[in-house]
């Protein structure tokens, strides 16, 4: 029925190095990912909008997922990110979009869907009349 395959030991040593390989590009993808500009626009966007502020109860902690895209066109382009947010009366996860104009991040559509399944669409324009409130 099922039959041993036997591999040789340097078929199994450069597969061993591959493997590495493979794992330490992952991980230098992961770190570029996590450490961008764009994510941190995103992060900074999930804590502070007023939108998710009130649907969670107040963001205790924002984390990204492992799930995120970054795309470069020039000084243009666009990102998109899962970012998991905790607040005081429920969590959620928050799908961000974000836009690149003239070499500056903005977010261009937000979703949160909490535990409970609600779902809230997320527009960065309440973010900035909150922080005009905020101002004057």
């Amino acid at each position: 029925m099922l039959r041993a395959i036997s591999i040789s030991p340097e078929a199994k040593r450069a597969f061993q190095g591959w493997f590495v390989i493979f794992l330490m590009m992952i991980m230098l993808g992961e770190a570029y990912l996590r450490s961008s500009a764009p994510a941190a626009v995103a992060l900074n966007f999930a804590e502070h909008n007023a939108a998710v502020q009130t649907a969670v109860g107040g963001v205790a902690h924002a984390r990204l997922n492992w799930i995120g895209h970054i795309h470069y066109e020039g000084n243009d382009g666009w990102a998109s990110f899962e970012v998991h947010v905790i607040g005081a009366r429920t969590s959620g996860t928050m799908d961000v979009t974000l836009q690149r104009q003239r070499g500056h991040w903005n977010v261009a559509s937000a979703r949160l869907v909490t535990d409970s399944g609600r779902v809230v669409e997320v527009t960065e324009s309440a973010n900035r009349t909150d922080q005009a409130r905020a101002v004057n």
